[in-house]
């Protein structure tokens, strides 16, 4: 049975930080559906003031306009 995380922290970014370390010990499993491998945990983010602070992360892949049309 895979691992459930449980990440809390005060705000968002903080959380999904959390979950990337979490992320770099994961098995690297194979994703047929796009012919690659993959690495994926399930996790549960507790954030108690979420719209605190910032919202997205520095350490996010999307550019500015993208996270806009977002």
């Amino acid at each position: 049975m895979p691992k459930e995380y449980l990440f809390e922290a005060t705000t968002l970014p903080m959380a999904y930080h959390k979950s990337l370390l979490a992320l770099r010990s994961a098995p690297i499993t194979p994703c047929p559906d796009w012919n690659t491998n993959q690495k994926e945990i399930s996790c549960t983010m507790v954030i108690p003031n979420p719209f605190t602070e910032n919202m997205i992360s520095k350490l996010s892949y999307a550019d500015p306009a993208s996270l806009e049309q977002y």
